[in-house]
C-alpha cells in the first residue's frame, strides 16, 4: 500500500512539473479567470452575451490582464544559448569518398558494346516447326 502511495505522489509530481515547465499555470489562471468571468457577466446579461464578452478579448478582468503580462515577461526573457555538442556519430570533415574516376573508362567502353549490339529481330522471323 505504501508503494502505491509514493507511485502516485511520483506521478502527480512528474505530471506537476510538466505543466509548469510548459506553461500550464498560465492556462489554469486564465482558466479561472474566464471562468470567473463567465459567471460574472451573466449574473448582469444573457448567457451568450456572457460567452461572447468573455471571449472576445476586449473586457479583460484584473486576473486576466495578470496572466497577460506575466506571459509576456516571460517570453521576453533572453535564452541562452546552448552549447555546441560534437555529433559523435557522423563528423563529415573525417568522411572521405573513393575516388571511381579509374573505372569509368571500363564502364564507358562496356556501354559502347552494348550500344553496339544489333537488337532488331531478324528478318524474316524464324518459322515456328
Amino acid at each position: 500500500m505504501n508503494f502505491a502511495r509514493t507511485r502516485h505522489l511520483a506521478t502527480v509530481l512528474a505530471i506537476a512539473s510538466v505543466l509548469l515547465a510548459s506553461g500550464g499555470h498560465w492556462l489554469l489562471l486564465q482558466s479561472v479567470a474566464w471562468g470567473g468571468m463567465l459567471i460574472s457577466y451573466s449574473t448582469r446579461t444573457s448567457i451568450s452575451e456572457a460567452i461572447s464578452r468573455t471571449f472576445d478579448g476586449k473586457h479583460p478582468c484584473k486576473l486576466c490582464r495578470v496572466v497577460q503580462a506575466g506571459r509576456e515577461k516571460e517570453t521576453d526573457r533572453p535564452t541562452l544559448p546552448s552549447p555546441r555538442i560534437p555529433d559523435l556519430f557522423c563528423d563529415l570533415r573525417r568522411v572521405t569518398v573513393p575516388s571511381c574516376q579509374a573505372e569509368l573508362p571500363q564502364v564507358t567502353s562496356a556501354l559502347h558494346r552494348l550500344n553496339s549490339l544489333d537488337r532488331r529481330p531478324p528478318i524474316p522471323p524464324p518459322k515456328a516447326r
